[in-house]
Order: structure tokens, then sequence, then C-alpha cells
């Protein structure tokens, strides 16, 4: 049976709609100049049933944010915060700009437009900017490795609990690790050894606790972490010059030498609520500290 066929155009470049060629030859943000200024509370109004507890943030970012800058209105400013807020709203905008289709952006218009518009008032500095990365058990290890592979990205590791014993040691026999293989001797050791020589190194954070927790689990893996961390400690010190300091008696930190900050807790075990109290800890003293590594 004979059928009627349609004729279909194969040239790709041919679009019948002249106003989408031409969006589609514009940035992905295009367009959000020629916005007004709004409120925080009216730029975010589109996003509301998008973004879970939009409300919520919005009102932490007015209350919490920098209202006294001479620079920037209040509303300029909570959008910054808003921004730099551990929320699902910074990744679900960063989501949207990195989208192919431009129409996903555009209810985050009016909130650019704020946000860009004080972005533009700030002036610019030239300054040193330091980037850490923090981690506790494997994640620690993780943070040292990350650390280590690229100085010149990061400015300190913060190694909680950390694995130094993974790949070295039998877990259910914490007690017999002296028995075997030294850290020094390990491969984690040799791969960044001519990195620990050299005076190009990040600012290291050591800690582990000395709490024995009614889990088993996690009693022999403190344990672990406490007997490689001392040894970590003594060969940093010993045999590449780092400079120990207890992290709760820091008076100066000098970027011209190698510093390993270390803490022993006493009351912590291997477990999040002792790692978010020695984090909290270590980063003020970063924050009180940290003009002096300009």
């Amino acid at each position: 049976m004979a059928q009627s066929m349609t004729p279909m155009n194969s040239n790709r470049f041919v679009n019948d709609d002249v106003s989408e060629l031409q969006e589609a030859n514009h940035s992905p943000i295009y367009g959000y100049q020629h916005l007004s200024v709004m409120t925080l509370e009216q730029a975010v109004e589109k996003l509301v049933p998008s973004v879970s507890n939009l409300i919520d943030y919005v009102a932490q970012a007015k209350q919490y944010c920098n209202r006294n800058s001479s620079l920037i209105t209040w509303d300029e400013s909570a959008a910054i915060y808003l921004y730099s807020m551990q929320t699902d709203f910074f990744s679900m905008l960063n989501k949207a700009l990195r989208n192919e289709k431009r129409h996903v952006l555009k209810p985050w218009f009016a909130f650019l437009k704020l946000f860009l518009t004080a972005l533009e008032k700030l002036p610019s500095l030239n300054d040193t900017v330091w980037r850490g990365v923090s981690g506790s058990n494997l994640g620690g290890l993780a943070a040292f490795h990350m650390a280590l592979s690229h100085p010149s990205v990061f400015g300190i590791a913060i190694c909680m609990s950390p694995s130094f014993w993974a790949g070295l040691d039998f877990l259910p026999l914490p007690i017999m690790t002296k028995y075997f293989k030294s850290l020094e001797t390990s491969d984690l050791i040799r791969k960044y050894n001519d990195v620990l020589q050299s005076n190009h190194v990040p600012i290291l954070y050591i800690d582990w606790g000395l709490t024995t927790a009614w889990e088993i689990h996690n009693s022999l893996v403190e344990r672990l972490a406490a007997s490689r961390s001392n040894e970590m400690v003594d060969l940093l010190t010993q045999k590449y010059g780092f400079k120990q300091m207890a992290v709760e008696s820091v008076q100066q930190i000098n970027d011209n030498e190698k510093i390993l900050l270390t803490c022993i807790d006493p009351y912590g075990g291997h477990d999040e609520i002792w790692w978010d109290k020695r984090l909290f800890t270590i980063v003020n003293v970063l924050f009180d500290h940290i003009w002096k590594f300009q």
C-alpha cells in the first residue's frame, strides 16, 4: 500500500524559530541584566516551590549577613550569604547554570541580578587564599593524600583519627601494630617523601581520641588510629623537620615553617560527635591565626 511521505529537512543548522536561534547564541545567563534589582524575598519567589526550606534559608541569610556594609545593601549582602550557605540552594543554582537548556535557569534570573549586582560593587583584592581539605577515619587518610598530592592547591590537611594503618595492620589486632610494617617504609610515605622533605608543604593537623567506646569495632579502629598517628607525628618531626604544636596552645603560625598541629583528645572516641567538636576547634584556631599566614 502506498503511503504519503512528509519531506523532512535534514539540515541541522536550519531553525525556523528565530528567537530560539538567537537565544542559543547567547550565554546561558543572558537576559538577567535587564531585570530590576529586587529584595531577596522577591528575587527567590519563583524558586520557593522547587527549593525546599528556601523561605527559612532567606530568613537566616537576612539575620546573619553583614547589615552594616557601606558598599552593598542589606538584601545584596543577604544574597551573598544565601549563596554561601551549605544548603540545596547553592547546589541547585550551580546545577541550573550547567544545564544546556537555558529555560531551566530563567527562574533564577532575579536572584542572579541581585547576587551579581552585589559582587560588582565589592572591590577586588590581591591576597592569598587558603584552601583546606578535611576528613575522619579513611577520610582523614584521604585528606592527607589530597593535600600532599596537590600542595599548591591545599594549604592545610585536617586528618581526624586518620587510617594511617590501612594496608599495614590487621584490624582485630591493634595491640600488635608494632610488629607490622612501619610507616616510614610504607607506600604512603615513599609516595610523598619528596613533598614532605620540601619546604612547600601544607600545614598538617592530626588528632585522635583516647576513649574506648562500647562498640568493639570503633574501639579497635581508634586504637589503631592512635598508634599509627603517634608514629606519624614522630616521623614528621624527627625525619622531615615539622614543628609540632598542640592545637589548644597555638600562639603563632608562620608560613616559613613546616607546621604539624596535633590534638590528643582524652575524652574523644571514634565517632562523628567528637570529630565535629575537634573540627570546630581547629577551624577556629586557623581563623584566629590566618593573618599570620600572609
